[in-house]
């Protein structure tokens, strides 16, 4: 979003949070005001740490073990017990503790059944649901839709797909971010990006939640989204109705 002015939305939503919180307040007794105002501070204090947890535990604590494990991997293509490095994550921990100490006998047809089967299953969709699907939405006073979404294709609306609209507004153009799913590491993403689609997700979402914050008109449990939209395909993403149109 070329126009988008970080710091003016920042303040905005600031101002908007400190009217919530003041019109809460004189609602309540102060021994509640005082626990509400405890439960602001603290959650005002990890908040950083929420978003960037992903980076410094995640990732920074897992790659370190990627790391001698690819090592690994090398020594072992170098020897030809492997075809590739990277064919070292296919093995358990045992099979590769075998192979470093000499025993890697048909190691590589082992490791290339397995990644055949990776590249088979990641063809298949896994189902909505496992076990028993939700109960007929006409019995219930809920709306799962706005959960489970509603992806079935209207056929005098043949390039429109639905799902859950989690942000309002309509956003137009290549550069809209379709994913399966979002994470604190792509916040930057958004502040490029005309509208959000993702294939899972709910209103309380990372990605829902960060759309709203940046104005983005945003459709979740948009089911196959990253097959039916191609890289720079232009689309009409309407987070206000929940649909998303393919325009060419």
């Amino acid at each position: 979003m070329p126009d988008y002015d970080f710091p003016a939305e920042q303040r905005k939503q600031a101002e908007e949070r400190e009217r919530y919180v003041s019109e809460t307040m004189e609602r309540l007794e102060p021994d509640q005001r005082n626990r509400l105002q405890g439960v602001i501070e603290a959650a005002v204090d990890v908040a950083s740490i929420l978003e960037d947890h992903n980076y410094y535990i995640d990732q920074r604590v897992a790659v370190l073990p990627r790391r001698l494990v690819l090592a690994a991997g090398r020594r072992l293509a170098s020897e030809g017990s492997l075809s590739e490095a990277t064919d070292v994550f296919y093995l358990r921990r045992d099979e590769l503790q075998r192979a470093l100490l000499g025993s890697s006998e048909g190691l590589a047809a082992l490791a290339e059944e397995r990644g055949k089967d990776m590249a088979r299953w990641a063809q298949i969709r896994p189902p909505q649901t496992a076990g028993a699907p939700p109960v007929d939405t006409a019995t219930q006073d809920e709306d799962p839709d706005r959960f489970w979404g509603t992806h079935k294709l209207r056929p005098d609306r043949p390039r429109e797909l639905r799902g859950n609209g989690a942000s309002a507004g309509v956003g137009r153009g290549p550069a809209v971010l379709v994913t399966r799913t979002t994470m604190p590491p792509w916040t930057p993403l958004f502040a490029v990006a005309s509208a959000v689609v993702t294939e899972t997700g709910g209103i309380l979402s990372h990605a829902a939640v960060t759309a709203r914050e940046y104005g983005l008109p945003a459709v979740l449990c948009v089911e196959n989204a990253t097959h039916l939209i191609r890289d720079g395909q232009p689309v009409e993403v309407d987070g206000s109705k929940g649909t998303v149109r393919i325009l060419s």
